[in-house]
């Protein structure tokens, strides 16, 4: 599997547990997480991502549930749309991409 597949694959994993996991688990999924990161920038990728509240509707929940929902967006270092803080401010390594709201519909 290759290394994007293997980060969406495990972002997702463990965002569908991340509830039911105990405060070790969650420390061994942030490691996990890591060095899937740090693979994909070896590889020439960077990852983004957002949570957003989102209300689902539905004919057997009454009132809406309120759920987190993830935009995560995997692009390469070089993608021109990733706005690069000034080298001189304090967080001059964390580059930053600004994607729209996504528009969900389920």
């Amino acid at each position: 599997m290759g290394t994007i597949a293997s980060f969406v694959s495990n972002l997702q994993d463990w965002g569908m547990i991340w509830g039911d996991l105990d405060a070790g688990q969650r420390i061994e999924a942030e490691q996990s997480m890591k060095s899937l990161l740090s693979e994909l920038e070896d590889e020439g990728f960077w990852a983004f991502g957002e949570a957003y509240p989102y209300s689902v509707s539905s004919q057997d929940s009454k009132p809406p549930m309120r759920w987190q929902i993830a935009c995560v967006v995997i692009k390469r270092k070089d993608f021109p749309g990733i706005v690069k803080p000034d080298e001189t401010e304090e967080n001059a390594r964390l580059p930053a991409l600004f994607p729209k709201k996504p528009n969900l519909r389920f």
